[in-house]
């Protein structure tokens, strides 16, 4: 089934090669505007993220200082809260790509009947060579990658506390090892798994209505949402 058949379905839309051409008109449109603001969201939501991560990372510096001594389950609740964060950033990233490129599927199959495959054409030069030299990485992934990198450095960071926690006797004077220690570590462990489980129940939740399998190579989804319709931001 072609695109443009799958967009016209089940509507009130004139048949004819003049009403098609305005259509594909009006689809490029909306679609690289709505592409240009999914990008627009990524980063801002990238920043605030980096933000948060960055408050958090100082609280935990902080809170190491000798003059102002914090208790070690302070401290892992600030490493359970920043793995979290970390995690969400990581999830909200992979949504935030997911829609962008959507957008640009869309973008590429009615460019092509409208202007030429301006979007599709990518003009490289064959003899660039070295690390210097501009190559085609996806930023955003790349940006996937550094919270992913984060994440595993408040993990890592609270497993070492935990540890030093657990090995440490002058933590817990007069109690018995390990069973009591063990209370230090549920503040930020609670966190960590509660925000895992919490942000993995996050992915939006289609309900297919019609499925086809596009000529052009793509699989469209036609699909609804329980309790409403709409793009998930």
């Amino acid at each position: 089934m072609k695109y443009l058949d799958v967009i016209k379905k089940d509507c009130c839309l004139e048949e004819n090669d003049d009403s098609d051409r305005e259509l594909k008109k009006k689809l490029l449109e909306r679609s690289w505007a709505t592409r240009e603001f999914e990008i627009e969201l990524y980063w801002k939501r990238a920043i605030y993220f980096w933000g948060f991560t960055a408050t958090i990372g100082a609280a935990l510096i902080a809170s190491m200082n000798p003059k102002y001594p914090h208790p070690d389950w302070f401290k892992l609740l600030v490493c359970g809260l920043g793995f979290v964060l970390s995690w969400a950033w990581f999830r909200s990233s992979q949504g935030s790509k997911f829609w962008q490129e959507n957008w640009e599927a869309h973008v590429d199959l009615v460019e092509g009947d409208v202007h030429g495959k301006l979007y599709q054409v990518v003009i490289r030069q064959d003899d660039a060579k070295g690390h210097l030299e501009c190559a085609p990485y996806s930023v955003s992934k790349i940006n996937q990658v550094v919270s992913l990198v984060v994440a595993a450095v408040w993990l890592v960071s609270y497993l070492c506390i935990s540890f030093s926690v657990l090995s440490d006797p002058q933590d817990c004077k007069n109690i018995a090892f390990p069973f009591d220690k063990l209370i230090f570590l549920i503040p930020g462990f609670a966190i960590i798994v509660g925000g895992y489980v919490a942000l993995e129940r996050c992915k939006y939740k289609y309900e297919f209505l019609e499925k086809f399998q596009g000529d052009e190579g793509y699989a469209y989804h036609v699909r609804g949402r329980k309790g409403g319709g709409g793009n998930a931001t």
